[in-house]
């Protein structure tokens, strides 16, 4: 696949993503609707941290968030059990449009790096770089309908 088709596409998923969330008030950003485990705040950071794992991580990239960002936000983590303060909503917005260029300026020339652990069979960035845009669109989705059932749950 080029290289400027999966880039582009990154940002165009993570630019929805941003758009859907920030029509979110900011009373509702903590708010968990029924049905689901987490909140639209947790979403951005939740994007975020598997960004990392999935990309940078996995291909031996020097980290740059906070490790106390897994335990906020990694897979099967609920902000019903947190027990330090998350990241303010401003900063991981910030966090995740730094983290869209970052993954154009160190991977570009670079599709074919290798995965330093196997994760699905993946075995390249490129590959990784697939993951990366499936996961966001699947909570891209979920995130969609947070924000339809959030105006009844605070009426």
């Amino acid at each position: 696949m080029r290289e400027e088709f999966l880039f582009g596409l990154v940002e165009r998923v993570r630019t929805q993503f941003l758009q859907a969330a920030a029509t979110c008030p900011p009373d509702q950003r903590t708010v968990i609707p029924e049905g689901f485990n987490n909140h639209i705040h947790w979403q951005l950071g939740h994007i975020l941290t598997v960004g990392e794992g999935i990309l940078f991580r996995l291909t031996g990239e020097a980290p740059v968030l906070p490790e106390t960002y897994g335990t906020l936000f990694n897979n099967n983590t609920r902000p019903s059990e947190w027990t330090q303060e998350p990241p303010a909503w401003d900063t991981l917005v910030s966090q995740l449009n730094e983290q869209t260029g970052r993954m154009r300026t160190v991977f570009a020339g670079r599709m074919d790096a290798p995965a330093h652990e196997n994760f699905l069979s993946m075995v390249t960035a490129d590959e990784l770089l697939t993951a990366l845009i499936m996961h966001e669109s699947n909570h891209a989705g979920t995130l969609k309908a947070m924000l339809r059932v959030l105006p009844a749950v605070s009426k």
